[in-house]
């Protein structure tokens, strides 16, 4: 991580005319702010960034299309203008999509705190650093008992916050590697083999991205080919996975060239130098309406992000090697489901321990999880939707409507169809014991009276890549058939009969 100060500030003719002039100056009193010419050039362009070392950055922002060679002249660049206008990387730029006069404010008010109390940044080595740590952690056995028990703390707390919450549901990892999360003190089994082996590649991937001492002592004339640098160890492909992050979102994956200097594979998007700073990390600062409330809009960095060509490193594509946590929030039936799922959210931005999506990269980078998705979910809805399951024809197309705290908060078709036979399992319950909990039961024992695990697994092997990958693993299967038969052996507590 670095440790920077703002020094300085340039703005461009088209950004600083975004707002007054005794406004921009309110916003960083303490800064030199000055009006980019058109021959700026500035004595750091070629800053050389020492991991560990505090930073004295120049900041510039620019609005238009002409103004992004003075990315090339200072620190740290933000473009407030449209993203098509940076159409390749070159030094370290943050883009602000259509930020505007927002864009501005923010960036200076940054600048302004960042001058009186320096602020971490992520450097490009953070994030090898962070895939190989949770590589690490997914060859961990005891990671599944970590995470549980992150997962029964933020249920725990998620239900003493919020009265209008009946339930807590956990859902995702870890649960797909137990039968049945209120056993006393089980055995958890470990993370499949196929989420290690995803971890393990893309800690290459990662690591592969950076550019060792020995290509760039050759110096900045050399011409290199795809070749050479490959047998130098750098990986200047996207890999399946990183791939499929552009594809879902109807983006080409970057392509480097054939041949060329060093700066024409940083430009293609296709390596990278470990010591530069990281820029999604200042970019998702800056977009974090909980920080910085004045938004044009609120950024969701996954369609968004990949038509940004400013690092390899996705922030999604990045995020996922965590472990996220994944709740589903019942609420009683006379809630406003959007309505609690902000105030979740916004309890989520002030939680000392837990962050949301995007928000909190110095905390998440080498950290022992990910961030904490809350889906706010009606229970009434919740239950109709695992009720309707019971059948082999239909049951993996069933969804309820919920609203998750990603950023920004988002109304979804909860697959709950998909994940309810997988891994979704009661952590935290107002009234244990209560109508809810027999509800459940009934449901799972209708369902598994009426689907196999077998049919179960053929369904998850014509579904998305994830869950084909989870179905191909044998431990996985073997935890399905356990419980589908401890749900079939379930009796029906209102009446005494199995449903």
């Amino acid at each position: 991580m670095y440790v920077v100060s703002v020094e300085r500030v340039v703005l461009t003719p088209a950004a600083a005319g975004l707002l007054p002039a005794r406004e921009w100056l309110a916003l960083a009193p303490d800064i030199p702010i000055e009006i980019a010419g058109p021959r700026e050039r500035h004595d750091k362009a070629q800053q050389s960034w020492v991991e560990g070392v505090s930073q004295r950055l120049s900041v510039g922002v620019g609005f238009s299309a002409d103004d992004v060679a003075l990315r090339e002249s200072v620190s740290v660049y933000v473009h407030v203008g449209s993203q098509a206008d940076l159409f390749d990387s070159r030094g370290v730029v943050v883009p602000l999509d259509e930020q505007g006069a927002a864009g501005v404010r923010n960036a200076l008010r940054w600048a302004q705190a960042t001058h009186t109390a320096s602020q971490p940044w992520a450097a490009h080595a953070d994030v090898v650093v962070h895939a190989r740590h949770s590589a690490a952690q997914y060859r961990d056995r005891a990671h599944v008992r970590k995470a549980e028990r992150v997962c029964r703390d933020a249920s725990d707390e998620l239900l003493a916050a919020f009265p209008e919450l009946v339930a807590v549901l956990g859902t995702g990892f870890p649960f797909y590697c137990m039968t049945d999360a209120t056993d006393p003190d089980p055995d958890r089994d470990p993370v499949p083999p196929s989420i290690q082996v995803y971890t393990h590649e893309q800690e290459k991937l990662f690591a592969g991205k950076v550019l060792p001492p020995a290509v760039l002592a050759e110096g900045p004339d050399r011409i290199w080919s795809a070749g050479e640098l490959s047998g130098h160890g750098v990986d200047i492909g996207q890999g399946p996975a990183n791939a499929y992050e552009y594809l879902r979102h109807g983006a080409t994956p970057p392509t480097a060239p054939a041949s060329g200097a060093l700066v024409e594979f940083e430009r293609a998007n296709a390596c990278v130098r470990g010591e530069r700073p990281w820029p999604c990390h200042l970019c998702t600062t800056l977009h974090d309406r909980h920080r910085y409330p004045e938004q044009s809009w609120e950024r969701d960095f996954m369609q968004t992000c990949v038509r940004c060509r400013q690092t390899p490193y996705l922030p999604r594509a990045v995020g996922v090697l965590g472990s996220d946590i994944d709740l589903v929030a019942l609420t009683t039936p006379e809630v406003d489901r959007r309505q609690l799922a902000e105030r979740v959210a916004n309890w989520i931005d002030a939680h000392p321990r837990f962050f949301r999506h995007d928000t909190r990269w110095t905390q998440q980078l080498g950290g022992p999880h990910g961030p904490l998705d809350v889906f706010v979910t009606n229970m009434k809805d919740f239950l109709r939707g695992a009720t309707m399951m019971a059948g082999p024809e239909h049951w993996m197309a069933v969804t309820v409507r919920s609203t998750v705290t990603w950023l920004p908060v988002t109304d979804i078709d909860y697959e709950v169809g998909k994940y309810l036979p997988l891994c979704m399992e009661l952590l935290a319950d107002r009234t244990p014991g209560s109508g809810f909990t027999a509800e459940l039961r009934a449901a799972r024992s209708r369902f598994a009276n009426r689907v196999t695990a077998q049919q179960v697994l053929d369904g998850y092997r014509h579904d998305s890549s994830y869950l084909q990958q989870l179905a191909g693993n044998p431990q996985v299967a073997e935890l399905l058939a356990a419980r589908n038969a401890r749900w079939r052996a379930i009796v029906d507590e209102r009446s005494g009969e199995s449903p």
